[in-house]
């Protein structure tokens, strides 16, 4: 078997194999075959596996997901190799819950009766009470819209006039101060603004009181500013939709009133709210007099929409004078952190539903805020809050349950949220009441629960439900014991788990009831919190086994052992039926186990499946093969994955594992992996090196013409594909490590051991790499990397000017900040180097590999010649005058920091910001690169600044004193 990795240079790659596959399969000669050298290194190339042994456990013809068969063209291949899965289903979590209790007996009484499900009040529900009452609200309007008019002849001035003996030219009048001759109005009848909708329409009749219908204009929208609708056709009793209008600017000097709030109270409305501004931006612009009616809260009015329009906030605590804009931005709240919110979302998860006049009088017993309007909006749309005409917290025991605690810590909450609900719903039906008692009871301290009240109130709940049972139980056909039927399946589908809690047997058996009607209806969901064990429909259950067909790609449940090309992943399941469910869904499917095969739905990437029958629970996941893996599967142990070491077998991890805690090591050396991929850590004393793997792969070396800053030696810009997997220190060599090594310190900049290490020549760095070659285990060789392999790390994948994108700045790299890149931004200049990890790493997990310092390559600079290479080299050793070095410096401009640029010195040059970071190599693979392309290239220039100084400390000195002048 051939692990599917490139080959070392001379061997076999992955093109040549494609080529002799397509060659065999076309009818080509049947001689051809296929060798693999056992010298190659497992690390990078391809290498010989025995063939795997097929486990006892796995069926007959059953090939395992990473089961494949040795592959070899001199002779018909039995079975077609199966090729390494991208992504495959396994069963992450398998388990059988304790036995449950026996179930409870109920005895169902007798048939409810309509007297029975009748409101347990006569009384009617009461008034919806106004957000700010009329005698408040209509002289703040007032005062904000009022418009300076003339009246009566100003008798005292005319007086005054005449004692002076100054006839007027004209005779004053007195002022008053007034009503616009004429306002438009906007009413914001969105989904989300529904508490506040009776508000609206009570506004329209209090102004048609004021204005009459001929001076007014309401208009009514729905998806925010932009097409209209008269709110006077909306009142029409045919229902039928009103014609929309085209907004048009209204004359300059107009009253526009909008009353809204903007979306304020809806989280990720941030294009809903722009709208909105631009809207008032644009009534000003006009020459038009732009006011809003807010109902939130002051800290829920951001600074850019108080400048848009004259805001008056609509809440019994607003001042009776217009809104101020925030003094700072940071003054203005989100939604989630308004006071008051978490004990007003408390109290709706106590009931079962809340409509809008409930919900005002929620927040107005609220001890925190209750005169803020905002909370109705807040907690109306509120992520874990679902709404239409009335709203209740979600039936998702994540989104209910914080909040029903919450309401629970609190009992001095319990009497007077109790006393609202039972005023409030005391016009509907009682089976509704009777559910609200079940969950006021779930959330009653033992003290509250067992007081003579609470215990008749929950002797009656249980009572009509029973009392329901009975009508299900011996009903017969009709209009009248149909409604009971329909009850009973709205509420098995929507019991909270509270109220389900109170009484878990007595739904189950509701379950039971209407199973034969949802298969008779054909209906295959039913609540994730049924039993599959009580819906078993045959005594004798036929097993069915639980595999992952490789063909289709899906997860099956069949009633045969599995084929080939299938892989067990459970089984056999003896069942009649199982309940489907796809998480983040609180229903599930209930498949009903017949016929040869079932394929089970496919949820999303990030969904998991999970079946469940009888005592027994299955979880799949569609797990993607994790980035650092070589191999992966699942054997009779449970999922795996083989991750590569730097030497000798792969570590097996399990996919499933948090991924930053799996650490294993050998000797000096530490293996795991990470979001950056597979990481080795080498320790020497007290100091480590981390290196990263870094895979084969092809990207486009040099710079494009068009690259701002670029050199003539980058170009031309050409494909390079490198077959060898490569371990490349994460950073620049650290002083602590080449002291370490060395036993001394040659850095001019010292101090902290973390800074890298400079002023080492090319031939220091062979010095150190053969000392270093001690603390390594035989077959590993540390090296420079090449000139292609450095530009390879660098870029990390991309092909901008630096890996961070199209510019840089001193918050990413070390360099002169007084000379930015392609006209950007200037930043800090340090004047010297930093630790190698102070600033971030690219998408490889790679430090600093653009500034800081140059950093030594291991070949000379090459000629780029614009055609595709592979694994290319420039000279190297005694052949090379020069060698390359990559990355810029601290001392240099941003532009010679850019991922394509190239300088090179000779071997024996010794700088204060020349560095370098070395690479490992196993020893056992033939000599890295074809033939070098001799070839140098002139070095960068400097942009007119002296040339680097040398070792010598006082002229370093002396060059950063002169620069600071």
């Amino acid at each position: 078997m051939l692990e599917a990795t490139p080959p070392a240079s001379g061997c076999l790659a992955r093109a040549d194999l494609l080529r002799l596959l397509h060659l065999r399969e076309a009818g080509q000669p049947q001689h051809l075959s296929l060798a693999c050298s056992s010298e190659i290194s497992q690390d990078v190339g391809y290498w010989q596996l025995p063939a795997p042994e097929t486990p006892a456990w796995v069926s007959a013809g059953t090939i395992n997901a990473t089961v494949s068969t040795s592959l070899s063209l001199a002779a018909p291949v039995s079975s077609a190799p199966v090729q390494q899965l991208e992504s495959m289903w396994l069963v992450t979590e398998h388990t059988k819950p304790e036995t449950a209790p026996p179930q409870q007996s109920f005895e169902p009484l007798a048939p409810l009766t309509e007297q029975n499900a009748k409101a347990p009040s006569t009384a009617p529900p009461p008034a919806f009470e106004d957000l700010v009452p009329r005698a408040r609200l209509m002289p703040l309007l007032k005062r904000l819209l009022q418009q300076q008019q003339p009246g009566a002849l100003d008798v005292p001035k005319i007086v005054d006039h005449i004692s002076q003996r100054r006839m007027p030219q004209h005779w004053p009048r007195k002022l008053l101060a007034r009503w616009p001759g004429q306002l438009i109005v906007v009413l914001d009848f969105s989904e989300h603004l529904y508490p506040f909708h009776q508000d609206m329409h009570r506004l329209c009749h209090w102004l048609i009181a004021v204005f009459g219908r001929t001076s007014l204009s309401l208009r009514l929208v729905q998806q925010g500013p932009g097409a209209w609708s008269n709110w006077h056709e909306h009142q029409r009793e045919d229902f039928s939709l009103p014609a929309e209008h085209p907004w048009h600017m209204p004359p300059p000097g107009s009253a526009v009133l909008v009353a809204s709030d903007f979306a304020l109270a809806v989280p990720h409305s941030a294009g809903y709210v722009a709208r909105w501004q631009a809207f008032g931006h644009s009534l000003r612009q006009a020459g038009c007099l732009p006011f809003a009616l807010v109902p939130l809260g002051a800290p829920q009015i951001p600074p850019a929409l108080a400048r848009a329009y004259t805001l008056v906030r609509w809440s019994p605590d607003a001042p009776a004078q217009p809104q101020r804009p925030p003094q700072h931005a940071d003054d203005w709240a989100a939604t989630s952190q308004v006071p008051g919110l978490a004990p007003l979302l408390a109290m709706i998860a106590s009931t079962h539903r809340v409509d809008p006049p409930l919900l005002r009088a929620l927040r107005q017993i609220n001890t925190d805020a209750p005169r803020n309007a905002g909370l109705e909006a807040a907690a109306w749309n509120h992520p874990d809050v679902e709404a239409g005409s009335a709203c209740w917290v979600a039936n998702d025991p994540a989104k209910n349950q914080p909040h029903q605690h919450l309401f629970a810590q609190n009992p001095a909450w319990h009497p007077p949220v109790r006393a609202l609900v039972t005023r409030h719903h005391g016009h509907l039906r009682a089976g509704l009441n009777h559910e609200e008692t079940l969950r006021w009871a779930a959330l009653l301290t033992p003290a509250e629960r067992a007081q003579p009240a609470t215990q008749q109130a929950l002797q009656q709940a249980h009572g009509y439900f029973q009392a329901l049972l009975g009508s299900l139980t011996h009903s017969a056909a009709g209009a009248d014991t149909e409604k009971w039927w329909r009850y009973a399946d709205r509420l098995v589908h929507g019991v909270d788990p509270a109220v389900r809690q109170q009484a878990p047997d007595l739904f189950h058996r509701f379950a039971q009831l209407l199973a034969p009607r949802w298969l008779a209806g054909g209906h295959t969901t039913v609540p994730a919190w049924v039993d599959p064990q009580r819906l078993e429909t045959r005594a004798n259950p036929v097993p069915y086994w639980l595999v992952h067909d490789f063909a289709s790609g899906a997860a099956l449940l069949q009633s045969e052992p599995p084929q080939p090309r299938q892989s067990l992943l459970a089984g056999p399941l003896r069942a009649s039926a199982l309940t489907v469910q796809t998480s983040h869904r609180a229903t599930a499917q209930w498949l009903q186990l017949a016929g040869p095969a079932h394929r089970l739905p496919i949820p999303a990437a990030t969904d998991t499946l999970t079946l469940r029958h009888a005592n027994e629970a299955l979880t799949l996941a569609h797990l993607s093969r994790p980035a650092w893996a070589s191999e992966w599967g699942q054997d009779r142990a449970g999922p795996y994955a083989l991750r590569r070491s730097l030497f000798g077998a792969p570590w097996r991890f399990s996919p499933l594992a948090n991924e930053e805690e799996v650490v294993k090591s050998t000797g000096a050396f530490a293996y795991g992996h990470d979001e950056f991929g597979n990481w080795a850590s080498l320790q020497i004393q007290a100091q480590t090196q981390t290196l990263r793997y870094l895979p084969p792969g092809s990207f486009l070396m040099g710079s494009p013409p068009d690259e701002p800053g670029r050199d003539a030696n980058e170009g031309p810009q050409h494909p390079v594909t490198l077959t060898e997997g490569l371990w490349l220190a994460d950073t620049a060599c650290t002083q602590g490590l080449w002291l370490a090594v060395m036993g001394d310190n040659p850095s001019y900049f010292t101090g902290d051991l973390e800074l890298p290490v400079e002023q080492v020549s090319w031939e220091d760095v062979q010095a150190f790499l053969a000392k270093l070659q001690a603390h390594l285990p035989p077959g590993v060789q540390a090296v420079l990397p090449t000139e292609a392999q450095w530009e390879y790390a660098c870029r990390a994948g991309t092909t901008t000017p630096f890996s961070f994108g199209q510019n840089i700045n001193s918050n990413l790299v070390n360099y002169d900040g007084n000379y930015p890149y392609n006209k950007g931004p200037k930043g800090e200049y340090r004047e010297k180097t930093v630790a190698v990890k102070a600033l971030p790493a690219n998408a490889w997990g790679l430090y600093q590999m653009h500034g800081n310092v140059w950093e030594w390559c291991a070949d000379g600079m090459r000629q780029y010649s614009g055609k595709s290479v592979t694994n290319p080299s420039g000279a190297q050793g005694e052949k090379s005058a020069s060698f390359a070095v990559r990355g810029g410096s601290w001392i240099l401009r941003a532009r010679h920091a850019r991922s394509a640029q190239r300088n090179h010195y000779v071997p024996g040059g010794r700088f204060g910001y020349l560095g370098f970071r070395f690479a490992l190599r196993s020893t056992a693979q033939p000599g890295a690169g074809g033939p070098a392309l001799v070839g140098r290239s002139p070095g960068i220039d400097l942009d007119g600044r002296s040339p680097p100084w040398g070792r010598d400390g006082p002229v370093l000195a002396a060059r950063s004193a002169a620069r600071k002048k």
